[in-house]
C-alpha cells in the first residue's frame, strides 16, 4: 500500500477549513456587518468614505481572500499543476505560514491594539486562561440603521479599550453582585485563553505578533520589488551597454557596496521621515547592488547569442528584448536571489524598527515588539520570544525555499 501523498491543495484547505470552523460565529458576524455598510454606503456615499478604516478593509480582504480561495482550490485541485504538486515539510510549513499572513485578520483572536484591564490583564503568561465579560447592552433593536451598523461594529471590531468588554478573575462575577456593581445590561462570560501571553498593556501577544508580521512581510515584499526593478532595470543597461554606460553603472555600483547601507538608510529617513512608503523604498534601494551584478553578468554572457542578434534584426527595441527574451532566460537567476534578499530585507527591517527608526504605524512590526520585550524579559520573556522565534523562521523558510529552488533550476530533484 503506497503511502498518501501530502499534495499542495490538501494543505491549503486544511488551514482554511479548519480557520472557517474556529472562527465561524465571527466571520458569519463580519459579512453582516459588511452588508450594512454597503447598504449604508448606497444610501449616502458620504457615509462610505467617512467610514471606511483600515481596520475595516483588511477584515474585509481576509474574509473574501479566505472564502475565494477555498472555493478555487476545491474547483481547480485537479486541473492546475501547481496545486497537486507534492509538497515536503519545508514547503508545508511555508504554505501555512502564508495563509495565516493572508488571512491574519481573521486568525488573529483580538484586534492587535486592545488594551484588556490592567489589573487582570498585564504580562499574563502564556496559555492563560481568564474569564471575559461582554456587556451586550440593551436587546431592543436600533430604529436608526446607523445606530444599528454602529452597535454592530462595535461588536465586532473592538475598540483600543472597551468597558464593555473585560476580563475577570474567578469569583469576579460573584463579587460584583455583591458589591451592586453589576451592569444593568445582560452580561455574558465566556473563557478565553491567551495562547503566548500578553504584554504590559494588556494585549495579546498572539493577535499583535499576526499583525506585526504581516506588516513586516509586507514591508519585505515592497521592498524586494523596488530591489527588482532598480536591479534587473540597471543591470540588463549595464549589461547591454557594457562598453558604455555598463562601466559607469559597475563603478556606481561599487561606490554604494562600499558604502554602508545603514548610514545611507538612516541619512533618507532623518531627510524625508519615516513613513511606511520611505521605509520601504530605502530599504529596497539599499539592497539592489547583488541583483545588478547578476542581471549584468548574464545580459553580458547572453547579449551575442543567436536568438538576441534574431530579436534584434527584426526590430525588436530595448525593453520589448528585456521582456519577452533576457528576463524569462533569467528568472531562474533572479528568482533564487530575491527570495535571499527578502530574507536579508526582512533582517534589515527588524534591525531599523528595534532602534526605532521606521516610525509608528498602525500595527507592530517584529522588531517593535523585540524592542518593546527587551525591557521585560526577567518577568514576561514570552514578549521577546515569540517575536524574535518568528523572525528565525521567516528567514529558516526563506533560506529553504531559496536552496530547494536552487536545486530545481540546476536539474535536481525538487524538495525531495
Amino acid at each position: 500500500m503506497k503511502p498518501t501523498r501530502i499534495l499542495t491543495w490538501h494543505i491549503i484547505l486544511l488551514v482554511s477549513f479548519a480557520l472557517i470552523i474556529a472562527r465561524l460565529g465571527e466571520i458569519s458576524n463580519s459579512l453582516i456587518l459588511f452588508y450594512l455598510f454597503a447598504k449604508l454606503s448606497f444610501t449616502d456615499t458620504g457615509y462610505f468614505t467617512n467610514n471606511l478604516s483600515l481596520e475595516f478593509i483588511d477584515q474585509f480582504l481576509s474574509i473574501s481572500i479566505l472564502i475565494l480561495c477555498t472555493a478555487i482550490v476545491i474547483l481547480k485541485r485537479n486541473k492546475w499543476k501547481m496545486l497537486s504538486n507534492k509538497v515536503g515539510l519545508p514547503l508545508s510549513l511555508a504554505i501555512v505560514f502564508v495563509l495565516i499572513i493572508t488571512y491574519g485578520a481573521i486568525v488573529a483572536p483580538f484586534n492587535p491594539s486592545l488594551q484588556f484591564n490592567l489589573s487582570i490583564a498585564k504580562n499574563l503568561p502564556p496559555v492563560s486562561v481568564k474569564t471575559l465579560v461582554t456587556n451586550s447592552g440593551s436587546n431592543s433593536k436600533h430604529s436608526n440603521p446607523i445606530a444599528e451598523f454602529a452597535e454592530f461594529k462595535k461588536t465586532v471590531m473592538r475598540e483600543v479599550v472597551d468597558d464593555d468588554y473585560y476580563l475577570i478573575d474567578a469569583g469576579g462575577a460573584a463579587q460584583q453582585l455583591a458589591n451592586g456593581t453589576s451592569r444593568k445590561q445582560n452580561n455574558q462570560y465566556s473563557k478565553i485563553c491567551f495562547l503566548l501571553g500578553t504584554d504590559e498593556y494588556g494585549r495579546d501577544v498572539f493577535s499583535r505578533l499576526i499583525y506585526a508580521t504581516r506588516l513586516s512581510v509586507f514591508i519585505g515584499i515592497g521592498a524586494v520589488i523596488v530591489t527588482l526593478i532598480f536591479g534587473v532595470l540597471l543591470g540588463f543597461l549595464a549589461g547591454y551597454y557594457s562598453r558604455s554606460a555598463g562601466k559607469i553603472l559597475n563603478s556606481f555600483t561599487d561606490m554604494f557596496l562600499a558604502f554602508p547601507a545603514i548610514f545611507l538608510v538612516i541619512l533618507f529617513l532623518s531627510l524625508y521621515g519615516n513613513s511606511l512608503f520611505n521605509v520601504i523604498f530605502v530599504i529596497g534601494f539599499a539592497s539592489w547592488m547583488s541583483l545588478f551584478k547578476i542581471v549584468r553578468g548574464e545580459v553580458i554572457s547572453i547579449k551575442s547569442k543567436n536568438f538576441i542578434i534574431t530579436s534584434q534584426q527584426l526590430g525588436m527595441n530595448k525593453l520589448a528584448i528585456l521582456r519577452k527574451e533576457i528576463i524569462p532566460f533569467l528568472m531562474p537567476s533572479i528568482t533564487v536571489n530575491v527570495i535571499f534578499q527578502f530574507a536579508n530585507i526582512i533582517i534589515a527591517e527588524s534591525s531599523l524598527s528595534f532602534l526605532g527608526l521606521t516610525g509608528n504605524h498602525v500595527y507592530p512590526t517584529l522588531g517593535q515588539m523585540v524592542q518593546e520585550g527587551q525591557f521585560y524579559i526577567k518577568h514576561a520573556w514570552w514578549i521577546l520570544l515569540f517575536p524574535s522565534v518568528t523572525i528565525v523562521l521567516i528567514l529558516f523558510l526563506a533560506n529553504k525555499v531559496a536552496r530547494k529552488l536552487q536545486l530545481k533550476f540546476s536539474g535536481h530533484k525538487f524538495f525531495n
